[in-house]
């Protein structure tokens, strides 16, 4: 119960978000997360010899890929922010509320995972 209540009293901008999934840069710019459809071996295999493709892939837009690049291990959330806000302007308004929920959405996934926590 004590460790979830210092948990809580973090500041989430103050994470340093890592990605932990494959991941592919298009030729646009743009991120493509590769999320397994399964762990099971036997299953892949089965995938694989359908001729489907044994990963979801997940196209992000500009904004979405400008923050999974900077989820490196090196940058915290604030700081990605106001790199977003930099870059795009006004588009990204409120920007800190909308990385927080991205970021948010991709820990839930467990597509990235917060350095030293």
């Amino acid at each position: 119960m004590e460790r979830r209540k210092h948990k809580e009293e973090q500041n989430l901008l103050d994470f340093f978000p890592v990605r932990a999934i494959e991941w592919e840069k298009k030729d646009d710019g743009t991120v493509c997360i590769k999320k397994p459809k399964t762990k099971n071996r036997f299953l892949k295999y089965i995938i694989k010899r359908s001729g489907k493709n044994v990963d979801y892939r997940i196209q992000l837009d500009d904004f979405g890929s400008h923050v999974w690049e900077k989820c490196d291990g090196h940058h915290r959330i604030e700081e990605i922010g106001i790199s977003l806000q930099q870059k795009f302007g006004k588009k990204v308004e409120p920007v800190y509320e909308r990385v927080c929920a991205f970021v948010r959405i991709l820990a839930h996934n467990k597509f990235i995972v917060y350095k030293g926590t």
